[in-house]
């Protein structure tokens, strides 16, 4: 197989394109910092390409190696040593979390993972070096055949599962001429790179120019809009490849600084509201010309002109790609796209009506306008969030996990305009009357990414179904793409709650909606027809949310970053009084004030109110919020640092000195601190020893009287659980080890809102089972199996016994670790 994979790849366009680059160019700068210092020059990627070729010496050809180390400067150095050895390069964005990420290695069968380890998902200094992470699988290379693949581009399948796009080097090398000669871009620009390189946009509009024709590059890890213009300024980028949301904030800034050197601004993964468009004109005197492309065949459509004033409007087709409507004498079709930029087909089943032979059909819908085309609709279910594809099904299959969540269907909604988001996701679902909003939105940030998690979630008695008895993601996003329609406007969650016409009935006749769904030929609705974000409130606002509190002062939330004893209800080390007892202790005996607690890190308060969990904050709002969420980018980012500084000040989340602005809602501001907290929360079940101290005092909450409680202490400490990526067991983890219930456990257990991974997990525990037994009767990998067992060692349902251990070991007293633990410490 290795013989003849390398005859047939003895000349890669790609590696030829980049020898010739390498010989022009040489010790001319190729990557810039944001700080504009020379990060590489040309002749150091290829210096860096030789190290890693001998990192991946021992691999075959045809070995597919995944790539997660966000925009770095090695991304070009990696590509071009796997380009030479013959492997199959497959991009993987940052902030995917870890269960997705191996499922779509997995569908494409990679045997090695490029990045950082445990910082996969951080920002990393150029001088840190990604590493080669063999993965431990079996038979992984696939048989290629003829047209071996130099890439795997991922992207939504019609299933839940992620499905891969091939491509061959001349193919990458065919889009990047295609974009570079359409454009007008060559190597005396400098591209400002802020959008992913693991993004379709992204790798054929920064590293593959580069790598083809010597395009210098930008490399910026701050995506906050004005340190993007800073940046600008300070390196003197010449193209900027952006998306529309950029765009508007930048409109929206005073001061801005004067980019003397900045001629193109380009725009992709969402429409360009004309509004925006104009205003970024009117303040930069610099045109926004709009990038219509696909995943699967490169760039089809780009507006030269940038002159129109039609919304959705797209351009002609680009240089080497021919676009035709499927049905011309329709108002609207799909098209059918001409390049060879095509990728060779889906891996691992290929959709050959779709894709092959250099041919695409998206699912969109386009319109002819003059000499080019406009975008009015789509036909696929799938889901565009500012450029991110988010497959329903995927989320569906999620939702089913959630106990009492019988069906579930979910679509996308246009978003308001202005919104930038293009579509957003929404889900109807059937339950049980326990089953609350907030609680499965939680469920869905605890194990999606953050562009799937719906932005509304209704409960219902039914989901609604059309004339033939089926149901249609169409038909429901315009039954709820308006406030107070006559008919199908969902009861409120609270409504829900207090029904006691609803029992726990058996719903045999509501069987789980089929993945397959019915597709009309007419486009989505205009946006100028649908309300804002805002269309939906809750049935209880608090009266005094715009208000900022009187009756306490701030800047006693959270009023020292050490923790003590002085006051203390309770206090001790994590190594002596578990972190559940705690929280177990402030639900029984509902308790009102702050745990306070401290280890390597800043200090972190859980404010608890009457036994509920309030709100859990830090002063340090960097710890607090590590990446900007989608709520903020749309406002000024100096009144975001206003209010971050107030919370390093005070202690005060920070989305609730913007919500109290009116700068965000309530909900978004409830949402936001809810997910943020519990992220924060979530650290310290890895802290070693950690100092916990329980402050009763209910001045402390007077401050937040407006921000509701969440009752189930149990439920909200499994959700922090579900967030903690990698557990660490006291000692080494034992997978010979047997599980079994506590006193308690069991009886706890059964009242835990368990997704069926964790359900399955438990019903294991029969005290003679171990670890490795356990996952090999579920199909679990270890890996998988040692977060979900962290859980519930974690919320002391089950402890494990050692596997020589006839009998239950004699559990120890409160004093008797005491005792153990002064004696290590001596």
């Amino acid at each position: 197989m290795g013989g003849s994979l390398q005859a047939m790849k003895s000349e890669d366009p790609l590696l030829a394109a980049w020898d010739e680059t390498l010989s022009n160019k040489n010790a001319q700068p190729a990557i810039l910092s944001s700080t504009g210092q020379i990060a590489r020059t040309f002749r150091q990627i290829e210096e860096r390409a030789r190290l890693f070729e001998a990192k991946i010496e021992s691999f075959e050809v045809g070995e597919v190696i995944a790539v997660q180390i966000g925009n770095h400067e090695d991304w070009p150095s990696i590509l071009v040593a796997c380009l030479r050895k013959q492997l199959v390069v497959v991009p993987v964005e940052q902030s995917v979390r870890d269960e997705q990420r191996d499922a779509a290695l997995q569908i494409c069968r990679a045997s090695a993972v490029a990045s950082f380890g445990a910082l996969a998902k951080e920002d990393v200094s150029s001088g840190t070096s990604p590493k080669i992470l063999r993965l431990r699988t079996i038979d992984t290379t696939a048989e290629w055949h003829k047209n071996p693949p130099s890439l795997l581009k991922l992207t939504s399948g019609t299933t839940a599962a992620p499905r891969a796009i091939r491509f061959r080097s001349d193919q990458l090398l065919a889009d990047c001429n295609q974009i570079c000669d359409t454009m007008g871009i060559s190597d005396v620009d400098l591209n400002f790179g802020v959008i992913p390189i693991s993004h379709s946009y992204g790798f054929s509009n920064l590293l593959t120019p580069l790598i083809g024709r010597g395009v210098p590059l930008v490399l910026s890890r701050d995506r906050t809009p004005r340190a993007v213009l800073a940046d600008f300024a300070r390196t003197g980028a010449t193209v900027f490849a952006g998306m529309p949301l950029f765009y508007q904030a930048f409109s929206e800034m005073d001061d801005i600084p004067a980019l003397p050197k900045l001629r193109l601004c380009i725009s992709a993964g969402a429409p360009l509201p004309i509004s925006v468009a104009k205003r970024f004109r009117k303040e930069f005197r610099l045109a926004i010309h709009s990038f219509y492309g696909a995943s699967e065949c490169g760039g089809i459509c780009y507006d030269c002109d940038a002159t129109n004033e039609v919304e959705g409007f797209v351009g002609q087709p680009m240089k080497g790609v021919d676009v035709e409507l499927v049905d011309p004498a329709a108002s609207s079709s799909q098209i059918r796209v001409r390049s060879a930029a095509a990728g060779d087909g889906y891996f691992p089943e290929p959709d050959k009506e779709k894709l092959g032979n250099g041919i695409f059909v998206p699912d969109d819908l386009l319109a002819r306008e003059g000499a080019g085309f406009r975008i009015v609709g789509r036909i696929s279910d799938v889901i565009n969030v500012a450029g991110k594809k988010v497959n329903p099904a995927e989320v569906e299959v999620h939702l089913l996990r959630f106990s009492g969540v019988r069906q579930a269907v979910v679509f996308g909604r246009m978003a308001a305009v202005g919104a930038l988001r293009n579509e957003e996701v929404v889900a109807c679902v059937v339950a049980l009357p326990q089953v609350r909003e907030s609680d499965l939105l939680r469920f869905c940030r605890g194990g999606l990414s953050p562009w799937q998690v719906p932005k509304q979630i209704f409960i219902m008695d039914a989901i609604p179904t059309n004339e033939r008895g089926k149901t249609s993601r169409r038909d429901l996003a315009r039954r709820f793409s308006m406030t107070g329609a006559a008919h199908g406007q969902p009861k409120p969650i609270e409504a829900h709650m207090e029904s006691s016409e609803r029992g726990e009935r058996e719903e045999t006749d509501n069987p789980p909606v089929s993945q397959e769904d019915e597709h009309g030929p007419e486009a989505s609705a205009d946006a100028e027809t649908l309300q804002s974000d805002d269309w939906w409130n809750p049935s209880q606002p608090a009266s005094d949310w715009n208000e900022p509190g009187t009756e306490a002062p701030a800047e006693d939330a959270i009023p020292a970053e050490e923790t003590g004893s002085a006051n203390a209800y309770f206090c001790g080390h994590t190594s002596l009084f578990s972190l559940n007892r705690a929280l177990q202790a402030i639900e029984k005996e509902k308790l009102t004030g702050v745990l306070r607690s401290s280890w390597d890190e800043k200090a972190i308060a859980l404010f608890a109110r009457d036994g509920q969990i309030v709100l859990v904050a830090t002063r340090d709002p960097d710890l607090y919020c590590t990446e900007t969420p989608s709520a903020l980018t749309d406002i000024d980012p100096v009144v975001v640092d206003r209010a971050r500084n107030q919370q390093r000040e005070t202690g005060a989340p920070f989305f609730l000195t913007l919500a109290r602005e009116e700068s965000i809602t309530r909900e978004q501001a409830v949402e936001l601190m809810q997910h943020c907290g519990q992220e924060l929360f979530s650290k310290l079940w890895t802290a070693p020893r950690a100092w916990i101290t329980f402050e009763k005092n209910a001045d402390l909450l007077s401050d937040l009287a407006d921000v509701p409680g969440e009752p189930n202490v149990s439920d909200w400490a499994l959700e922090t659980l579900r967030l903690v990526q990698k557990p660490d067991q006291p000692g080494t983890f034992d997978t010979t080890s047997i599980p079994a219930y506590t006193k308690d456990g069991f009886e706890q257990v059964q009242k835990l809102k368990l997704t069926s991974d964790e359900a399955q997990f438990a019903s294991q525990f029969n005290g003679a089972r171990s670890v490795q037994q356990i996952a090999k009767n579920l199909r679990l990998d270890l890996k998988s199996a040692r977060k979900l067992l962290f859980r519930f060692l974690a919320l002391e349902i089950v402890e494990c016994w050692p596997a020589s251990t006839a009998t239950k070991p004699q559990q120890e007293s409160f004093f008797q670790r005491l005792r153990g633990s002064v004696r290590r410490d001596r």
